[in-house]
């Protein structure tokens, strides 16, 4: 009897001993990384139309129908700054729309995003909206040239869906973090946000300038996307 007490004794401490600490990644620095993709794609299906919106627009025949009382400065050209080779006619109200047109769909989505979380799952939650908003970014191109109504709707479907992104991720850390690195696990998944503007706004001009705005979208869409659902 003695034995086989001591024999079980071995083979918890054995079990006990085999998860060392250390040798495992932390799952709530996982989802901060997670955290951090994922507002990095968020913010770069959001801002790409910033940028695109320069090459798709015939901003000549704008300023052209623009009437001034003021004689222009013979010396002073404007060719610069205007762009004749867009295919689009739509002048500072419309590009205004489009460009706020996302947060309509943004707001709306921001209360149900942390419910739907709590219910269905983090991972869930974010996982379709992200793919949905990638399979829209990617027919943006094709709405922008159908219809400008088109277009608009997408744009606040795209809000839409990524209005759920930051109640979600919020709603994670109030489970996953403990007090004293919360600010920081948040920190670092919030700060996302700042790279995949800082990142998409200069590339998505490269992109325009190189190959076209079409492929602005397409390369923020399939991009960023691959690599946050793959992970």
């Amino acid at each position: 009897m003695g034995d086989e007490k001591s024999d079980e004794n071995a083979a918890y401490c054995e079990i006990k001993e085999e998860p060392t600490p250390g040798r495992y990644i932390k799952a709530r620095y996982v989802l901060a990384f997670m955290g951090f993709l994922g507002m990095f794609n968020v913010y770069s299906l959001r801002t790409n139309l910033s940028v695109a919106i320069v090459a798709m627009v015939n901003s000549s025949s704008e300023s052209e129908g623009n009437a001034s009382n003021v004689c222009p400065d013979r010396g002073q050209s404007t060719s610069e700054t205007a762009n004749s080779n867009g295919i689009f006619d739509w002048n500072s109200a419309d590009q205004g729309l489009l460009l706020g047109c996302y947060f309509y769909g943004y707001i709306v989505s921001n209360v149900p995003g942390a419910w739907l979380a709590r219910r269905y799952g983090i991972r869930l939650v974010l996982g379709i909206a992200m793919l949905l908003s990638s399979i829209i970014t990617l027919f943006t191109p094709l709405a922008a040239r159908a219809s400008f109504e088109l277009f608009v709707a997408l744009r606040v479907m795209l809000g839409f869906l990524q209005g759920v992104s930051f109640p979600t991720m919020q709603g994670a850390w109030g489970l996953w973090a403990p007090p004293m690195e919360r600010s920081a696990l948040i920190s670092a998944h919030v700060s996302g946000a700042s790279f995949g503007t800082c990142v998409t706004l200069p590339l998505a001009g490269v992109i325009a300038d190189e190959a076209g705005w079409e492929a602005v979208f397409y390369v923020t869409a399939l991009l960023w996307s691959l690599v946050w659902l793959g992970i």
